[in-house]
């Protein structure tokens, strides 16, 4: 079957949405299929053009994948309108793409707004009935919703009906969390039987043994009595550090030295987070991690976090949530209480979630797991347990070829037909 893979992120981008996006093109490719992808030049999480990748467009092959890659804009500054923009400039040379034309079953990763209209545009034009899944990883109506649009503002309303319209004419949604599903079902009208949930997985490989972990620690200046609390991924808007390192500094103004704040990633505020920390002696920065040094990094820390903007509600779930169960660490998320990582943190029992904006509180929650490593055991081990029964990339990638194979071979979809173990 010849499938396209329509995605804004692709590797080699690390972190985010193209973890996901690969492993899937990956895995269909080696399944037998005829894997094409259309994506932009690598950029996330530093918002710029990675080195070597020049030109209007380019071709190059990822494990037997074929990866078509598209020049954008990429703004230095993330903003939601430029991101818009520069996704729908992505979209219109999507348009123009010739895998589109050929292909048996079409999937586009949303974000990417335009990319879904464009497609949809194309098929509509051309009369064409390509199947067409959208997976979405997130949703631009709560987002303006977030930026502080109103549901009754006239951007905020087209837009959701623009999302609305297009989503209703995918032949499948996959959806990565049961919230999204019943966004997508009862504020923008896609058929629920045309929606089927099927959640991030870890994209983190291999255990660490202890030795690995003390060799680690060692090397990056860790004492074993160090208490050490780890934020891997982004630092953009969305992740608010500046309350991380409030954090920081009411820890070290109540001499808890034990204390140490690691930060690991790249993005958008991360200068201005570190010039925040000034020299506040219990934070240190670090630029990314290769990816099989990723496990390694997560099992040396002692406490992980995940730590999002007040009043982002519903927009997203963060995708490090994934891999900080599969790590056995405690997880303290610093989120409202009716996010979707806050119902993840609830349904795992594998952290504790504080208010946001509070880094007060934060110090009190993570100083008393500090006191307790049989309830830092207990939490990790009950992330774990979690990631084993409902993240696994094995039973993803099992849902995600049944969905394909059903729109393929009916040009239709209904989610309680999915079965476990249906064909390659």
């Amino acid at each position: 079957m010849k499938i396209c893979l329509v995605a804004l992120n692709y590797c080699p981008e690390p972190t985010g949405i193209a973890p996901y996006t690969t492993t899937l093109a990956r895995e269909l490719q080696q399944s037998g299929h005829a894997v094409r992808v259309v994506t932009s030049y690598p950029h996330y999480p530093q918002w710029k053009v990675y080195e070597g990748y020049r030109g209007l467009a380019s071709q190059e092959f990822d494990e037997g994948v074929s990866v078509k890659r598209l020049r954008t804009i990429v703004p230095r500054k993330p903003r939601l309108i430029t991101r818009m923009l520069m996704e729908l400039l992505f979209g219109c040379r999507v348009s123009l793409a010739s895998e589109l034309r050929d292909s048996d079953v079409v999937v586009v990763v949303s974000p990417a707004l335009a990319s879904l209209l464009a497609c949809a545009i194309r098929g509509r034009l051309f009369a064409r009935s390509t199947p067409m899944i959208a997976w979405v990883q997130d949703f631009y109506g709560l987002g303006l919703r977030e930026v502080g649009l109103s549901r009754s503002s006239r951007l905020q309303k087209a837009v959701a009906a623009v999302e609305s319209r297009t989503l209703r004419r995918m032949t499948a949604v996959v959806a990565i969390h049961d919230s999204f599903k019943t966004h997508l079902t009862s504020e923008l009208d896609v058929d629920d039987a045309r929606v089927t949930v099927i959640k991030n997985w870890t994209h983190v490989r291999g255990p660490s043994s202890a030795l690995d972990v003390s060799r680690y620690r060692s090397a990056r200046g860790w004492r074993d009595d160090d208490l050490v609390v780890l934020h891997a991924g982004n630092m953009g808007k969305k992740q608010d550090l500046l309350n991380v390192v409030n954090a920081a500094a009411s820890a070290q103004n109540k001499q808890l030295d034990k204390l140490k704040f690691v930060f690991v990633g790249d993005g958008s505020e991360r200068s201005h987070v570190e010039a925040a920390a000034g020299e506040l002696s219990n934070i240190e920065f670090h630029d990314p991690v290769p990816t099989s040094e990723f496990p390694t990094l997560l099992a040396s820390a002692d406490v992980l976090l995940l730590n999002e903007a007040s009043g982002l509600k519903g927009m997203a779930v963060p995708s490090k949530l994934t891999s900080y169960f599969f790590a056995g660490r405690p997880i303290v998320a610093a989120t409202s209480a009716d996010t979707p990582a806050a119902e993840e943190i609830a349904r795992s029992s594998a952290g504790i979630r504080v208010d946001p904006a509070n880094p007060d509180e934060l110090v009190r929650i993570i100083n008393e797991l500090a006191a307790s490593s049989d309830l830092r055991s207990a939490l990790g081990d009950a992330g774990k347990d979690y990631f084993r029964s409902e993240l696994s990339q094995d039973s993803a990638i099992t849902r995600f070829r049944t969905v394909i194979h059903s729109v393929a071979g009916s040009g239709s979809y209904r989610s309680e037909s999915i079965v476990l173990g249906s064909p390659s």
